[in-house]
């Protein structure tokens, strides 16, 4: 079942994927983005009900670290120094402190094959059908670049939470009012708008295939999440278990909320709200949620833009005969 997928260096030359679930290394990553406290955790369970979906879960953002160190070699690399190591030209006086044999293009590529072979080789399924993925709260924009540098086919599902119900579930969570002023606050909703805003504009700048999810629409739908991925998967298609995607969602909506979360005193929370929101804030978020508005996923409007689609190929083909 373990076989050996390939995949083109810039080069042109191929490298060889060894010990990966060769259908399944094919496959770039479908990775859920999100901040915390936003439903990534509730996403992931439901989809692990998928037959033929393997997410996997955080990894403290390890993967964009790794991407990132090898910059290095795109500055440092000095590849004309290591070809002069190679070929013995020169050597006895030059200056060959720097150089590498491989350009950063060729590492990256051998670290995205490294880093799909440790995902893949241990799936059960071994066919086209079987993807693999997982979800990170810790990534934006400039890290979505990197992981696109490692994995070409990446496909990316972005869980979207409306600020004050984040904001509320962050502070329940992680603060106690006596600690928390409008700075909190301020910085939170600074990071909030920046994850998203850079994140759409990467994925529209690479053309990488994306979907953005409410999470305050699925956590009383679960079957969102699943059309959405759908959209984003195809061919393969998603093999839902639904009895268990039920039992999933019923578990796990709000788990944090409801388990460990610390009261939040409302008077105080408006007030916290009302300075983070002030002046250009404000505008900032407006703006934001007008974005995610207009391009998040909803089921009904999927079925009308599959419905336009085959309405236009019937005219087209009516037009043709004719």
């Amino acid at each position: 079942m373990l076989s050996c997928a390939s995949r083109s260096c810039d080069d042109g030359h191929e490298t060889s994927v060894n010990g990966a679930n060769a259908s399944a290394s094919q496959n770039g990553p479908l990775v859920i983005l999100s901040r915390g406290r936003s439903g990534s955790t509730y996403v992931q369970r439901v989809l692990n009900c998928c037959r033929n979906l393997y997410i996997f879960g955080e990894h403290d953002g390890v993967i964009a670290s790794l991407a990132r160190a090898l910059e290095g070699f795109e500055q440092h690399g000095a590849a004309e120094n290591a070809d002069k190591i190679l070929t013995k030209t020169g050597v006895e006086d030059s200056f060959l402190a720097w150089g590498t044999p491989f350009s950063h293009s060729e590492i990256v590529g051998m670290m995205g094959e490294t880093l799909t072979r440790a995902f893949t080789a241990r799936l059960p399924g071994s066919d086209a059908n079987t993807i693999w993925g997982f979800k990170e709260i810790r990534y934006d924009g400039d890290d979505v670049r990197r992981l696109h540098e490692l994995f070409p086919g990446l496909r990316v599902l972005i869980i979207y939470r409306d600020f004050e119900s984040y904001a509320h579930s962050v502070h329940r969570a992680h603060w106690r009012d006596t600690a928390v002023d409008v700075i909190h606050y301020k910085n939170i909703l600074d990071g909030y708008v920046q994850f998203y805003e850079s994140v759409l504009a990467v994925c529209d700048e690479l053309q990488i295939p994306f979907q953005i999810v409410s999470y305050d629409a699925m956590k009383d739908d679960w079957r969102m999440i699943v059309k959405a991925v759908e959209t984003l998967v195809q061919p393969a298609g998603v093999d839902v278990d639904s009895a268990r995607a039920e039992e999933a969602a019923r578990l796990n909506v709000d788990f944090y909320d409801k388990s460990r979360a610390a009261p939040v005193d409302p008077v105080r929370f408006g007030e916290l709200m009302a300075g983070a929101l002030a002046g250009e804030n404000r505008r900032r978020l407006e703006a934001l949620a007008k974005t995610i508005r207009r391009r998040e996923f909803s089921a009904q409007g999927h079925k009308l833009a599959e419905a336009w689609g085959w309405l236009t190929t019937a005219k087209d083909k009516l037009l043709h005969r004719g």
